[in-house]
């Protein structure tokens, strides 16, 4: 699929959209940006503290950073 959809192979030179309306344009940007962050260890991390996701549950917008 990545051989398909990413126009620039191991590089991120040339992964800008060159037309946003064609599909394959945007895929190409996609692939590359979520490759760049794959190997980000804080993406899994909790989104939220366990008190903010108490807010959420209770239907209450958490306060401070989200």
């Amino acid at each position: 699929m990545i051989a398909e959809l990413d126009y620039t192979p191991h590089t991120p030179r040339g992964s800008g959209a060159r037309d946003w309306t064609r599909l394959s344009d945007r895929m190409n940007y996609v692939v590359d940006f979520f490759r760049s962050r794959q190997q980000e260890i804080t993406l899994r991390d909790d989104p939220f503290t366990p008190e903010q996701v108490q807010l959420i549950r209770a239907g209450h917008l958490p306060g401070g950073p989200l």
